[in-house]
């Protein structure tokens, strides 16, 4: 559970985030919904930890200030991701290296690209042989080799077509039906979003 209270962010004068209480379950599904500048990207920055309120608490599974252990259970893709400078094989080990799951390569990668719709013949791409929407693909696959229990989504549909986008639904709800990976997913795609989400979230001019 993440139970937000009293939460505060501005730029300058604008008020950007003001939500007095919200709480997300971490095990289901949630649509975060809104017009542009509402604030979704603003407050997966700051559920992640890549941003700081100027005030408020927000407490992840009952602790304010979780360690490094418990943030690593967390797992955030942003609009526009960008791969390391390798080979996408290299992208994939370095990121399971990182959680000491290298062991379980074989089985993750595959996986991992199936969901998205890609083969294994992408492993030896470089990041410049990608398109953008390829490269949206491979930054969702690396996410979900993880298999976190929780994954904060920011735009996941970014770059790919419809096609695409029912791929990314069947992958979001197998991670969700097999491992028991909860999302909290921010997307301008409103009817994509409300067709997958369990529970919905609106943000108007920063709040609930």
């Amino acid at each position: 559970m993440i139970q937000i209270r009293n939460l505060h962010l501005s730029y300058g004068k604008s008020e950007i985030l003001n939500i007095p209480s919200l709480d997300i379950n971490t095990k289901k599904i949630t649509a975060l919904m809104g017009s542009n500048g509402s604030g979704k990207s603003t407050l997966i920055r700051v559920l992640s930890r890549l941003q700081s309120p100027d005030s408020g608490e927000i407490s992840l599974w009952g602790e304010n200030k979780p360690s490094l252990e418990m943030l690593r259970k967390i797992c955030v893709l942003l609009p526009e991701p960008a791969l390391l400078k390798r080979s996408v094989r290299e992208n994939f080990k370095v990121i399971l290296k990182s959680r000491n799951l290298l062991s379980e390569f074989e089985e993750r990668t595959s996986e991992a690209l199936a969901l998205v719709g890609l083969d294994e013949k992408f492993l030896d791409k470089r990041h410049f042989e990608l398109s953008s929407g390829q490269t949206q693909r491979i930054a969702f696959a690396l996410a979900l080799s993880l298999r976190v229990p929780f994954y904060l989504l920011d735009e996941p549909t970014n770059s790919v077509d419809i096609a695409t986008s029912k791929l990314f639904s069947k992958a979001i709800n197998l991670m969700h039906e097999k491992y028991g990976c909860g999302f909290v997913i921010a997307s301008h795609d409103e009817k994509w979003l409300s067709m997958l989400a369990n529970e919905c979230v609106f943000l108007h001019k920063g709040r609930v």
